[in-house]
């Protein structure tokens, strides 16, 4: 009779890989492969590499990251996810905001948290962990929330009477006067194996653009950050939270390479004409987000600042300003008012045409797409630079014309940086238009850069009448990427994104 060890490995990996896909696809409150990890030594290293790739504790579980998480087991991990625990509070107190004492005592909490799990990790040695070639570096992930968070509270059943929420209003910020030692530049141990951090959708407390700072400069080896903050339904505090963030901007570490913002708004019944409020709440932001990008490769930003500010400069040329030169920015996905189908198409065009003088700018650039997704219209300019072809098109849910200006700018752009002729293909109209989910999934080359793939994941998953923000078994590897940019070269992986119909030159 043939033994385990017998077996050809090509047929011993297709049992783990059967294994594998098996436990992922059933519901466990363990760990479905742990099991699996003890069978034998060959098992062990298989499937602990499976088991310790993506963690998630809560503050009375840390110790074990310290324990457990050892040995080969530091090289297996990718996705660390820090879930701050918040103290427990009444049912009658759910349509109630949090008191200023509530707030600093989540405040103190979060840094608490924070120091512990910054504490542990600033020990781990990067020259061990990059024994594996491979290694890339651990995303570190935080969220905040409390055992009585009821889900459906985030957003409008959560309101008072007055528009005020426990979830959106209560700010935590970073507090740490109750740590052993403040260590660091910023008080926190710096740790060196981060390279990612990520602030999701599934956060249910708004976390101060201080306290991100903060995170951000203790992590010297950073080099990409997911934030996906939750819009405010009172359109002054989003405004006065966006102008903080345009603050902090300039001080953020100068090892990022690509920075994702998302705003969340679709937690609220607002209608297009309350979301065109909240994207001209602060022109800064648009601006400080242009000179962050000058160290970028690649950049997302969507609904928490608008397109028209980024390119600012290049859309009023009378002001003459020394113009910036993006030297390494291949990706840029932007959001804009502009594009709308109550808009003046002039101003449209003109957004088009000043996002190509920017382009000009931009030697390296491979994507830029410049969209809008709202509830009833969805609209897209992309430029591609091809393994063989640069291509460009506009698609929307309403009947548009690329002025022939437009096409003009363009073309200087690609004969510029890739000499060879532009293939602009015909405006196209996008017809049964369901959703901003389903447009930014279907239709942005970029969504990988535009999401991370755990809330990508998340909200596109559909379970009967359940909710969609949080699925029953959270994704949480980061490295299942619906469309990165490194592939929006390929012509034939955007065959589909750039549809039929006759290009011109």
């Amino acid at each position: 009779m043939a033994s385990w060890h017998s077996l050809p490995k090509e047929l011993r990996d297709l049992v783990f890989g059967f294994v594998q896909e098996s436990a992922a696809s059933k519901k466990s409150k363990t760990h479905p492969l742990a099991s699996c990890a003890v069978v034998c030594r060959e098992w062990q290293g298989i499937f602990e590499r499976a088991n310790f790739r993506s963690l998630q504790m809560i503050p009375d579980e840390l110790h074990m990251l310290d324990t457990v998480v050892k040995g080969p087991r530091r090289r297996y991990l990718r996705h660390f996810w820090l879930r701050v625990q918040l103290p427990k509070y009444s049912r009658d107190l759910v349509h109630v905001p949090e008191s200023e004492e509530e707030q600093e005592a989540n405040s103190l909490a979060f840094g608490t948290s924070v120091w512990a799990v910054f504490d542990i990790l600033s020990k781990w040695q990067v020259e061990e962990l990059e024994m594996d070639r491979t290694w890339p570096g651990i995303e570190l992930e935080i969220s905040v929330s409390s055992p009585s968070d009821k889900r459906r509270m985030l957003g409008e059943a959560g309101l008072d009477d007055y528009g005020g929420s426990r979830f959106l209003d209560s700010e935590v910020d970073m507090l740490l006067d109750e740590v052993p030692e403040l260590l660091g530049t910023q008080g926190l141990p710096e740790v060196h194996v981060v390279s990612r951090f990520s602030i999701l959708r599934r956060n249910f407390r708004s976390i101060s653009p201080r306290a991100t700072l903060i995170l951000l400069l203790s992590l010297p080896r950073v080099k990409q950050t997911f934030l996906e903050p939750w819009s405010h339904f009172d359109p002054e505090d989003s405004r006065v939270r966006a102008e903080e963030l345009s603050f902090q901007l300039a001080l953020w570490p100068p090892t990022l390479r690509k920075v994702t913002i998302f705003e969340n708004v679709a937690n609220f019944k607002m209608s297009d004409e309350d979301v065109m409020d909240l994207k001209e709440r602060c022109p800064l932001l648009g601006r400080n987000l242009a000179r962050l990008s000058l160290q970028l490769e690649d950049l997302s930003v969507s609904r928490v600042a608008d397109a028209k500010h980024f390119f600012a400069p290049f859309l009023k040329p009378s002001l003459r300003p020394p113009l910036p030169q993006w030297k390494s920015l291949r990706c840029l996905t932007l959001s804009s008012t502009l594009i709308s189908p109550e808009e003046d198409h002039d101003k449209t065009n003109e957004l088009l045409r000043g996002a190509g003088s920017a382009a000009k700018c931009m030697p390296v650039l491979r994507i830029m797409e410049l969209y809008s997704a709202e509830s009833r219209d969805g609209g897209l300019f992309r430029y591609v630079v091809g393994e063989t072809m640069t291509l460009a098109k506009w698609e929307s849910t309403w009947e548009f014309k690329v002025s022939d200006r437009v096409k003009d700018t363009w073309r200087e752009v690609s004969h510029k940086h890739t000499r060879r002729d532009l293939v602009f293909y015909p405006e196209a109209l996008v017809s049964n238009y369901r959703s901003p989910v389903k447009f930014i999934h279907h239709n942005l080359a970029t969504v990988g850069n535009v999401l991370h793939p755990i809330s990508s994941q998340d909200m596109v998953r559909r379970r009967g009448n359940r909710s969609t923000l949080w699925p029953d078994k959270p994704a949480t590897d980061s490295t299942n990427v619906v469309l990165q940019p490194d592939y929006a070269a390929s012509l034939s992986a955007l065959s589909r994104l750039m549809g039929s119909g006759k290009p011109t030159v």
